[in-house]
């Protein structure tokens, strides 16, 4: 039975040495960074947006504080309601794609989108937002799927299980990171 720690396991041990190599590894780490897309894009908003740049940048500064709450709400947003589409979208992309097609064509949107979202315009900003939420909602769904298919059976769930850590881990890091630079 697969599981528990990745030396100990009896199936890795009966495994043939070479299944276990660079490429392996490389595998896991490239696709634990779609996982880590979505925590870092939703970890460093709350930061960003508390920067007297942020505000000025997009003319908050003179909306009443109403205003400034929903227009931020809705930049927070953005990310969730794109990425629900976009795992709905991932499904019928990977049956036409394939997995590995399909996510490096989410991954491109993802970047198209965080290059919208660096234009000082509030509408290209939620647009980018949603944009980028497409591809990590796409990325969140299929990476799991695609390792899972690609990693040897003995060390299945210790790879899935190591990828969807990638997005708390990231997420918590993006948090921290935005609460010392932005923040502090």
């Amino acid at each position: 039975m697969a599981g528990g720690s990745l030396f100990k396991s009896k199936d890795a041990k009966a495994d043939p040495k070479e299944i276990f190599n660079l490429r392996l590894l490389f595998l896991l780490c490239t696709i634990a960074w779609a996982g880590m897309f979505y925590g870092f894009d939703q970890g460093n908003i709350g930061g960003i947006m508390e920067l007297p740049s942020f505000e000025r940048s997009f003319g908050l500064e003179n909306d009443t504080q109403e205003a400034i709450d929903n227009k931020k709400g809705n930049i927070a947003a953005m990310l969730a309601a794109g990425g629900s589409l976009g795992a709905i979208l991932a499904a019928p992309s990977s049956d036409y794609l394939g997995r590995k097609w399909s996510m490096f064509t989410f991954c491109a949107v993802f970047v198209g989108g965080a290059v919208m979202q660096m234009f000082p315009n509030y509408e290209v900003l939620l647009a980018g937002r949603f944009i980028g939420g497409l591809g990590v909602g796409a990325c969140s769904m299929l990476a799991p799927q695609f390792l899972s298919e690609n990693a040897p059976r003995s060390v299945r769930g210790s790879m899935v299980s190591i990828c969807g850590l990638s997005l708390p881990c990231s997420l918590l890091t993006s948090c921290r990171y935005a609460h010392i630079t932005c923040v502090s």
